[in-house]
């Protein structure tokens, strides 16, 4: 079918209204082209810089100007002294072992100058026939010792030697004594003593740290012949003392622990010649050990009988 030439105007019309903007387009794009190659060329980086930029060699060297750098002194660094803390010690108390007052078996304080000794007693039996001295009195020997109580609360107690009545008028006897228990009661030896007559008593008392001298003239007359006196000589219980005594003619040495405390005289002196232990009252038993007596001869004065111990 043909087309008239006004339908092929119209069409040629239309066409070229078409044409005109696409030329544009494309003559726009050209130009763009153009520029941007022109821009890249005038400022395109080489290859080498930008990859030394973005991926840089390790071994290339640096061109940029070195950045100031600070430099920053190191602060002194003290290193703390390792203190050490102490493990706590535990203190031990040490254990105090109590050592026992112990009194060494006192022998002879006063020494027998070339007398004759005429009893020493060792309490191993009861051969120098050791006698109660008043009734209602136990008297025991045992363990190599001699054991002398009165039964009666307020009566006096004495163990006496019945086979020991061999001494002159002068003469040295002594013994160790020490209560059973601890006491205030007097308690001591006995000498120019008779079981019924008299006796003379010399008693101490630990417990006061005192001596004394008595006179008994027959069974119920007691005199006082040295009041109570304090002397530091006596030990406290229960140590014993070893009291001695020394008798001439009415002359009366005491002495304690070998210490001369007392010289007394008596104007109207006992001459029995017995020995023993005494105890003033009933409340108590007195022990008594290492017994001894001797003659002393004329010739020898009161103060050479402190001499050496001997048993």
């Amino acid at each position: 079918m043909k087309k008239s030439a006004t339908e092929k105007s119209f069409m040629s019309n239309e066409q070229n209204s078409r044409a005109g903007p696409i030329a544009l387009l494309g003559a726009t794009l050209v130009i763009l082209c153009i520029l941007f190659f022109t821009a890249f060329n005038l400022f395109r980086p080489d290859s080498l810089s930008l990859s030394d930029k973005y991926f840089p060699s390790p071994t290339a060297t640096n061109t940029r100007p070195p950045t100031a750098t600070r430099t920053i002194t190191p602060t002194r660094t003290i290193t703390p002294t390792r203190t050490i803390t102490p493990t706590r010690t535990s203190t031990l108390t040490p254990t105090i072992t109590l050592t026992p007052t112990f009194a060494p078996t006192p022998f002879s304080m006063i020494s027998p100058p070339l007398g004759a000794v005429v009893l020493v007693e060792s309490f191993e039996d009861n051969r120098m026939a050791w006698i109660e001295g008043f009734s209602n009195n136990t008297l025991l020997i045992a363990d190599g010792k001699l054991h002398i109580k009165s039964d009666v609360i307020g009566f006096p107690g004495m163990a006496l030697c019945s086979a020991c009545e061999n001494y002159t008028t002068r003469y040295y006897f002594q013994a160790d004594v020490v209560p059973a228990q601890k006491s205030n009661v007097e308690h001591g030896i006995s000498f120019g003593a008779s079981n019924t007559q008299g006796r003379y008593v010399f008693a101490i008392n630990p417990g006061t740290s005192s001596y004394a001298l008595y006179k008994h003239s027959g069974e119920n007359r007691i005199s006082v012949s040295v009041a109570p006196t304090v002397s530091d000589s006596i030990r406290p219980f229960p140590a014993p003392n070893t009291l001695g005594v020394f008798f001439e003619q009415g002359v009366i040495n005491l002495y304690i622990n070998g210490q001369l405390v007392r010289e007394y005289g008596d104007s109207s002196p006992l001459f029995y010649k017995g020995v023993g232990i005494f105890v003033m009252n009933g409340t108590i038993a007195i022990i008594a050990d290492n017994v001894f007596a001797y003659n002393v001869p004329g010739n020898i004065s009161t103060m050479d009988l402190l001499q050496t111990p001997t048993p």
